[in-house]
């Protein structure tokens, strides 16, 4: 594993995304309300998870969609 992952990893917060994550797909905005966390902040955290590689979003029109890369899934 690289730093970027060990990065990703060290917050409890990144870690509750992932395993929501790991559920289905959610739109950004439908995360943080699940979280109840702020918006900005889930788009900072996941920001994170994307450079690590173990997210993508996924744009559709003005919506962004996160889910768990399958790669990392598995």
């Amino acid at each position: 594993m690289n730093e970027e992952i060990f990065r990703a990893l060290s917050s409890k917060t990144r870690q509750k995304m992932l395993k929501l994550l790991g559920q289905r797909k959610f739109h950004i905005s439908g995360l943080a309300r699940e979280m109840g966390i702020s918006v900005p902040v889930v788009a900072k955290h996941a920001k994170i998870l994307e450079a690590a590689g173990l997210v993508e979003r996924e744009e559709f029109g003005g919506t962004h969609v996160l889910r768990v890369l399958r790669k990392n899934k598995e």
